[in-house]
């Protein structure tokens, strides 16, 4: 079952107080719950409330131009945002998700996403809103895809930095676990950022992104291949690829970052095996003789999201685009927002 397309009531009734202590407590942003209690409330300035109020001739969505804009509609079912939450991993646990109002629906997708999947999560319906009115309000529109991983990227800091302050859940060791946010590298070296992209079909994006110590882009690679990978061999995968676009590009230091912290883990202690994943960090490796590879690190999916991005541009598989000037715009705009 999906969701209720007239779905639109902000707190279904014997539901209102725990839902007003679930909100209040979550870990993400004042800005953010203030957007998500305004959203579960159904006080969101949608088309339906609007017409409601006497306030627009009618309530019809102005992104599809076809259904009624209710919160839901503009949050997850209007088609001009669906592909952003196809993209996004969630959109198999939310199509399965029967609701009849905003307020369970995100409640009880909460309450099946697991860590940091839930501040994605509410990162991603604050980021719907901020597409949808960029399309009806800003005459130049930012690319949806700055916008969806900046709002991530900024929760994900945001959760970082407030368990550093208060403490988290569990002991984390600091040599295994990355910043969560990007660094320039030291001068003299270019820092690669790697990272893997699944998509149906078996088919996976790499994406490479060289970066000197000034913040600035040397060369952007991405590749789609048809193949039917784990998550980790893919971001070995996207590793192996950075380093043979440096040894293509002739450069001399480098230094790797991935926010695949068990591929990390593995190619740092060189885990030679017979499985794929064994074969991978293998051939990684022989990279380390022709290139003079600094260090291999790991930085949080926060940090990573200009390769993450990278990772989906190219749309059929076989194709490869390597960029070493004219970088596309939406990469350019996320490696500033990394310099902030």
């Amino acid at each position: 079952m999906g969701l209720a397309r007239g779905a639109d009531v902000g707190v279904v009734q014997g539901v209102g107080d725990r839902v007003w202590k679930f909100i209040w407590g979550l870990n993400v942003p004042p800005k953010l719950i203030h957007f998500i209690w305004r959203a579960c409330s159904g006080v969101l300035a949608v088309k339906s409330n609007l017409f409601r109020r006497h306030c627009c001739p009618d309530d019809i969505c102005p992104s599809c131009g076809v259904d009624s804009e209710t919160v839901l509609h503009a949050l997850y079912l209007c088609p001009s945002i669906r592909q952003y939450w196809e993209a996004s991993g969630f959109e198999e646990l939310l199509s399965n998700t029967a609701t009849t109002s905003v307020s369970s629906w995100v409640i009880e997708a909460i309450e099946l996403l697991h860590g940091d999947e839930k501040g994605r999560f509410l990162a991603m319906l604050w980021a719907m809103w901020a597409i949808r009115n960029d399309k009806i309000f800003e005459e130049e529109q930012r690319c949806p895809d700055v916008t969806i991983l900046g709002l991530v990227r900024m929760v994900a800091e945001y959760q970082g930095y407030k368990n550093a302050c208060v403490g988290g859940g569990g002991r984390v060791l600091a040599a295994d676990v990355g910043s969560g946010a990007w660094s320039v590298p030291n001068v003299g070296e270019t820092k690669i950022n790697c990272d893997a992209a699944m998509f149906d079909g078996g088919e996976v994006g790499l994406g490479a992104v060289g970066r000197n110590a000034l913040g600035e882009i040397v060369f952007v690679a991405s590749r789609r291949c048809r193949a039917g990978w784990s998550v980790d061999v893919a971001e070995a995968k996207a590793l192996e690829f950075g380093l043979e676009i440096a040894k293509r590009l002739e450069m001399e230091v480098v230094v790797l970052e991935s926010d695949a912290l068990n591929v990390v883990k593995a190619v740092s202690k060189r885990a030679f095996s017979r499985n794929s994943l064994g074969m991978c960090v293998s051939d990684i490796c022989r990279y380390f003789s022709l290139l003079a590879v600094k260090n291999i690190c790991h930085v949080k999916r926060g940090g990573n999201t200009v390769a993450h991005l990278t990772a989906r541009i190219c749309h059929i598989a076989g194709e490869e685009r390597i960029y070493v000037t004219d970088f596309p715009t939406p990469v350019t705009s996320l490696a500033e927002l990394d310099l902030i």
